[in-house]
């Protein structure tokens, strides 16, 4: 029934869609990227036809967050198969396309059309797929289900306010659920979830493997080893006098909230410097946060600015701001090692961002209210290294108190260092769960 229903809705919903793409870029490029996934799948099974034994895992993270969790799991196949092909698809468009080292292809899922799956999975016969968190993709669960191909949920993770939790809304679902060969929760609590999601004959196949995340943020910090332009941004960041608070992945709603507050706190704290990183850098959201700052009376100054005026030698190291906001991509996370505490962003808006990487790095975390949708978030906020703040006016209070006690503060920091390294293993736990046992099958056959 559920899947009738999804399939009626995809056919009615997507001549509309198309129509939408000639008067919008967006859809017009999302519409383009599913033909172009389409056609990648079918040349790379007919490369790969003459070697029917070794058919590819599929690994699925539809944006950029389970794209990491499935990096995790790439990497654990290659360290114990490192013959073995392994493909990777996304949804989302905030991911671009690039040559990933240890994977044959990376390609954009093409629309979850039953007639396309009845021919794709035909042609590139994986030998197991594998997707992230809570994607489900029902008719091409249907097709692997039917060809004998082993799906699995990795890093399974809900909110218990999801409305995939409904009552109709499980009914609905649970023959797709029913069809994953195992899913790996990411807790005891969500494994409680996601049995609910299937039937009682197979709540045997939800096993709590953990959260495959953890593993790839600390692959990256224990690898990363930026290029020189960055080590140059970095080099200044390094250089600021005084502490540092840095604001990760901001929107308007996360300045609306906080600003107010900035301009007595950094007045009772005058060594205090902030980094702004806002969530999208375009020219109009940059102008946007400098004009929030300036309603509330502070001055600010574009990163690339002072880095590029420091560099010229016809400035003075110090920026002219005790506010930086950043126009650059790809050095938040080696950012963060040089800051006091962070406040994350999102949690005002719709949800919260990235926190693992500052705790991580041993930074307490200040967040909005909206963290139900990150388990880790959820889980920090109960140990104590990430305080969900309902209200901008409770951000600078306890930014306030982390200001006035650094031992408090480095205490918190290391107790969030100290729980995302006891989560590392995710990645392994899953596959000897789950995909050992299918690879050593297959491979018997």
């Amino acid at each position: 029934m559920g899947i009738l229903v999804y399939n009626i809705l995809l056919i009615l919903l997507w001549p509309v869609y198309r129509l939408l793409g000639l008067v919008h870029p967006k859809v017009r490029r999302f519409i383009r990227s599913r033909y172009e996934g389409y056609r990648m799948i079918r040349q790379y099974a007919r490369w790969h036809a003459n070697d029917p034994d070794n058919g590819p895992i599929w690994l699925h993270g539809s944006s950029v967050g389970e794209l990491d969790q499935a990096l995790a799991v790439l990497r654990e196949i290659k360290v114990r198969y490192p013959k073995q092909r392994v493909i990777v698809s996304v949804f989302s468009q905030s991911v671009r396309l690039r040559r990933l080292e240890d994977a044959d292809l990376m390609f954009y899922l093409p629309v979850d059309f039953f007639w396309n799956w009845r021919t794709l999975t035909k042609l590139l016969k994986p030998r197991a797929f594998v997707t992230m968190t809570w994607d489900v993709f029902p008719n091409l669960l249907f097709h692997l289900k039917r060809r004998g191909i082993p799906a699995f949920l990795c890093s399974a993770a809900l909110s218990p306010k999801s409305w995939r939790m409904t009552r109709w809304a499980r009914l609905l679902q649970r023959s797709t659920y029913n069809r994953f060969t195992g899913i790996g929760a990411v807790n005891e609590a969500n494994q409680e979830l996601f049995r609910k999601l299937v039937s009682r004959r197979f709540e045997d196949r939800v096993q709590v493997t953990g959260d495959t995340r953890y593993d790839t943020i600390l692959f990256k910090i224990r690898n990363a080893y930026p290029g020189s332009d960055d080590r140059r941004q970095l080099e200044y960041i390094k250089a600021l006098k005084g502490p540092l608070w840095i604001f990760a992945s901001t929107y308007q709603a996360d300045d609306e909230q906080i600003f107010p507050g900035l301009p007595d706190l950094l007045k009772e704290h005058p060594r205090y410097q902030i980094l702004i990183f806002p969530h999208k850098i375009d020219s109009e959201r940059l102008q946007q946060v400098q004009k929030n700052l300036e309603l509330v009376g502070l001055g600010s100054e574009l990163f690339s600015h002072a880095v590029f005026n420091r560099r010229r030698r016809d400035y003075h190291a110090k920026p002219a701001e005790r506010i930086l906001i950043v126009d650059r991509l790809g050095i938040l996370a080696l950012a963060y090692r040089y800051s006091s505490f962070c406040y994350v962003g999102g949690g005002f808006h719709h949800r919260i961002h990235n926190t693992a990487e500052p705790a991580a790095l041993g930074r307490p975390v200040l967040t909005g209210p909206r963290i139900s949708t990150s388990p880790i978030a959820l889980e920090l906020a109960e140990q104590g290294p990430l305080v969900r703040c309902e209200n901008g006016h409770e951000v600078i209070e306890q930014a306030r108190g982390w200001m006035d006690n650094d031992k408090q503060r480095r205490k918190l920091g290391q107790q969030a260092e100290e729980y995302l390294k006891s989560h590392e293993g995710g990645a392994s736990k899953f596959f000897d769960t789950f995909l050992s046992p299918e690879i050593h099958n297959t491979k018997a056959h």
